[in-house]
């Protein structure tokens, strides 16, 4: 079992007390989980530590490990019953998982500040935001917009861990090692790109989160330097604003172009405060992509 395993009792024991108590079945409901016979959520995530182990023998990437003691972290937050098809349901908890999961990291990465451990993607221990990639995203069907990101193997490759790490009826719990050597990639080339609204004054993290995310930014503010800086090779931001007033720039046909050639799933990030302005943001993207998924996180 990954050295890991201690370290994640120490930074956080209530948390994974937690964990252990948070069970995918419902006594009161006469409820057992199909899909996650190992009970509760801790049992899950230590059998998924446990696949991400045995493949980090042959990738070398410790992000793996660290996703698979974060990525159901947020199960203890969003467990409920849920009438309508009388089982227990875990909606979002890996947007929920994001912020222990930067906690973790961070822990870690001051931990083993000294120990000479690289990890391979930045000059700490572990890369935060590749974590957070993993985690966020092991939900998602790998379609032609996330196959596009540098990062899709290991996603991939936690993505088996996690369905691995599950005890359910007529599902193999060995580790398939041929995957390591031809990943096998089945891409969803019909799917829409997925649509974050991202909402916050100015300073609050937007393009932070969304780069962990590893979403592709759009903004007023990066249309408004791009077209000034087409226009004049000038990028300050006061000089492109004050520019695109003065010209009557519509900056909502230069973001519905951006839109349109999208190649990545995106994130808008305007401030987007109000309702009628994240309503606006909605309607402009269901213009383009009219069956995409959207959300929105505010910070």
């Amino acid at each position: 079992m990954s050295f890991l395993l201690n370290d994640f009792f120490i930074w956080n024991p209530d948390l994974v007390e937690k964990m252990i108590n948070c069970s995918h079945h419902s006594i009161n409901h006469n409820y057992t989980s199909p899909h996650h016979l190992e009970d509760s959520v801790f049992n899950h995530t230590l059998f998924v530590l446990n696949q991400a182990t045995e493949i980090n023998k042959y990738e070398n990437c410790i992000e793996l490990e660290i996703a698979a003691l974060c990525h159901d972290i947020g199960k203890i937050y969003t467990r409920f019953w849920n009438i309508d098809n009388n089982k227990i349901c875990f909606y979002g908890h890996e947007i929920y998982s994001i912020e222990p999961t930067i906690k973790f990291c961070n822990f870690l990465n001051e931990k083993y500040k000294n120990s000479g451990i690289k990890s391979n993607f930045c000059d700490k221990f572990c890369s935060t935001e590749l974590v957070v990639y993993l985690v966020a995203n092991h939900m998602k069907k790998v379609n032609k917009f996330t196959y596009l990101n540098n990062w899709v193997k290991y996603l991939l490759l936690f993505q088996n861990c996690d369905n691995l790490g599950r005890i359910c009826d007529n599902k193999n719990t060995e580790i398939n090692n041929s995957m390591l050597k031809t990943l096998p990639v089945n891409l969803d080339t019909e799917t829409n790109p997925d649509f974050l609204i991202m909402s916050g004054i100015p300073g609050s993290g937007k393009d932070t989160w969304a780069k962990a995310l590893r979403y592709e930014i759009l903004s007023y503010d990066n249309i408004r330097i791009e077209l000034y800086k087409k226009a004049t090779g000038d990028t300050y931001y006061q000089n492109a604003w004050n520019w695109c007033n003065e010209n009557k720039i519509d900056l909502n046909k230069h973001l519905v172009e951006k839109i349109k050639e999208n190649r990545y799933n995106i994130a808008i990030c305007n401030t987007n405060l109000t309702v009628k302005a994240r309503r606006k943001m909605m309607n402009l993207i269901k213009s383009v992509w009219k069956d995409c998924t959207i959300g929105s996180v505010y910070l």
